[in-house]
This record gives structure tokens, sequence and C-alpha cells, in this order.
């Protein structure tokens, strides 16, 4: 039960391979009801179904006062998603494209094409900066095969980790409470990183360690990275608000963001929901049940090594009764004593 599921005023009950036939059965019930194409159904238990009727009717007279969102990882699913977005007209309404949000952009894709140009020799060196694709990647023999085929490696590692034990060197990088930064998680929203305490052990940032091996660090500053960083912005802000740079920095540092309004984006639905659908797989039939297992919010794969996650874990799966949340802790045993009640699991 996510935190959300848990504030919801009506939970539908689903089999996790089920998912894809529940958004199937919300987007050809909004559709029949608003006159849309039809696509193929596919297996949903009958109490879902009625749910999902009835859901239907209430997101169809509540057009531009809706969302529809989902976590899967599967494209089909998320097509078929924006689809019944855009039907209810919620683009422009409750999904805001002008102000979009720039997190959690990864691509594994971008990672393999890496080992493609590494085994076509067209890679050197590799820096991992603060990542550990050989724990968390699905291609991670692919990727330690290739590894071994260049000339250097280097990681920016808060710890030693399967990668970093590949690498020719580590460079210790520092702590975000240590460390000058900036981000923008939405469009318009820059926001400033500044340092809590002062450095602990002899590490540096990461964005320095790069800096001094491309020979852009200013050897003669006191913080060469909020130097830098105070210079950056002086470039894109020359001038805001009316006031001095001097001004604008240090108001935009007490208060921590600032907020520029970006341009007006409208956009449209183009996407081929037919092919969409035939990427949805069926639903599983028979057996005893399924297992779906997911990673904690709050553990992950503990990369910062934070205390008391084993007892976070614990609590965890003792909580959620159909669901096993593991983190990077080592498995060795589940035992299932009812699907309906309670699962033991056995870490080392």
């Amino acid at each position: 039960m996510s935190l959300t599921g848990s504030n919801a005023d009506n939970r539908i009950l689903i089999k996790p391979s089920e998912e894809g036939s529940a958004i199937l059965a919300l987007y050809n019930e909004i559709a029949r009801l608003t006159g849309g194409q039809q696509l193929a159904n596919l297996d949903l238990n009958a109490k879902a179904k009625k749910s999902i009727t009835e859901l239907a009717k209430e997101l169809a007279e509540s057009k531009g006062r809706s969302l529809i969102v989902s976590g899967s990882n599967n494209v089909g699913e998320q097509i078929i998603i924006n689809k019944i977005n855009s039907i209810l007209n919620n683009y422009g309404s409750t999904i805001d494209f002008t102000e979009a949000s720039y997190q959690r952009q990864g691509d594994e894709r971008e990672l393999f094409s890496m080992i493609d140009e590494i085994n076509n020799g067209s890679i050197d060196a590799v820096i991992f900066m603060e990542s550990n694709p050989l724990y968390d990647f699905a291609g991670k023999e692919k990727l330690k095969t290739a590894l071994s085929k260049l000339k250097l490696k280097v990681a920016l590692a808060f710890s030693t980790d399967e990668t970093s034990n590949e690498c020719d060197y580590i460079a210790p990088v520092s702590h975000l409470l240590e460390s000058w930064g900036d981000a923008m998680p939405k469009k318009g929203h820059y926001s400033l990183i500044q340092p809590a305490i002062s450095t602990i052990f002899n590490t540096r940032q990461a964005e320095i360690s790069l800096m001094n091996w491309s020979g852009t660090l200013n050897q003669t500053a006191d913080q060469p990275y909020y130097t830098y960083l105070k210079d950056n912005w002086k470039q894109m802000f020359p001038q805001s608000g009316g006031t001095s740079f001097s001004s604008f920095w240090d108001k935009s540092l007490k208060e921590g963001v600032y907020y520029k309004a970006p341009a007006s984006i409208n956009v449209s639905f183009k996407a081929d929901i037919t092919g969409a659908a035939s990427l949805i797989g069926k639903p599983s039939k028979g057996g005893m049940g399924l297992l779906s297992l997911k990673p904690s919010t709050s553990v992950m794969d503990n990369m910062l090594k934070i205390p008391g996650c084993r007892k976070c874990l614990i609590r965890l799966t003792e909580q959620h009764g159909e669901i096993i949340f593991i983190s990077r802790f080592h498995l060795t045993e589940i035992r299932i004593f009812s699907l309906s009640t309670s699962l033991k699991m056995v870490i080392s």
C-alpha cells in the first residue's frame, strides 16, 4: 500500500499482472462514453471491471479536472494513460508541460549504446560519477565485460562498491551537506545548494575533480566551485528584477530558489494507441498467486549506507502483507505462509 493508495477514496483490487488490463478497460470505457476508438480488452476480474465502469463515468463528467497516472515501466501502458488524459482534456489543465519536471531522466538505452561504443573501440576511458551501474543496471554483466577493454576507468564515489572495485582509480567525493551546487528540478525553478557543514574527511566535490582534470579549475580561489557557481549564475542572470547581481545573488542564496517564468508550452497527444496496446502483456492465470517485489522508497539501494536501514526493511515487510520490499541486503530465504495474510523474510 502506497501513501497515495492509502489516501484514496476508492481502491480497486487487481493482481500486479492485471495492471495493463485495468488501464485498457478504463480507456475503453471512457472512449465508449466520449465516442473514441475502441481497443481490444484483456482479461480482468469482475469486481475491477464494475468499479472501473463507475470510475470512467465520473471521469467523463469531470473533464479538465482529473489526472490519471501510472507507475508502470511498460511503454504501451504509459501511452494509453496519456491518451486517457488527452480525452479528458487534462493537458494544459491538470498536466502542465510549461514547468515540466526534469527529475528521473536516466535512460538505460544510452548505457547500452555506450557498451557498444566501448566494444567498437570508440571509447578509451570512462568516469562514473556517484553511480553504481554494476549493481543496479540491467546489463551489468555486459558492462563489466566491456570495462575490461578500457584503458582508464575512474570512479567518483562515496565508498567502494561493485563499480568502483572495477575501476583503476577511486576519487572520494564529499557529501551533499558539504558541497555547493545548483539544480533545476522543474523548468524555471533554479535552486541553490549550499554546504551545511565543513568537509569532515579528505574528500572533495566531484565537480572540483572534473574541473581540475579538465584544466578549468581556479587554483587561487578559496572555494573554487563556489566561485565557478557564482560566475555561472552571473552569466545566466546578469540583472534580475532590476537589481544588481550582488543583491540578486544574496537574495537567491537566502531564499534557496529563484523562479523565472518559462515560456508557455502547448502540447497535444500524438501516438499509435493500437501499437501501444499490443505492448501490454496479458494477465497471468491460475497458480497460487503472484509475488511482487518492489524497492522501498526510503531504502532503495542504500547507496549512502544509511544507518538503521535493516530495521526499516523488516518493518516495511511486516506492514505489507502481499508485497516484499527488498533493498541491497542479501536475501537468503522467503517463506510464504499465506498469500493473503503474511510473509516471513529472513535476511543475513
